[in-house]
């Protein structure tokens, strides 16, 4: 199972950047996150327990 997060805040809620977003599609391969406004290349996990000590990491800082 694969998890795409984003790599500032953690949250799953991160797609494909859209023209709302400021992103020319076909020019700019990028993401957004919808939770912190991160714009850039996701990171992508094997497992939920990756996942989970990622956000624990980004929890304590």
């Amino acid at each position: 199972m694969e998890i795409t997060a984003c790599p500032k805040c953690g949250s799953k809620n991160i797609s494909h950047g859209t023209i709302r977003d400021g992103i020319l599609d076909g020019y700019v391969n990028r993401y957004v996150c919808r939770e912190c406004g991160y714009q850039g290349m996701p990171i992508i996990f094997d497992s939920e327990k990756e996942y989970k000590a990622f956000l624990k990491s980004v929890r304590d800082g």
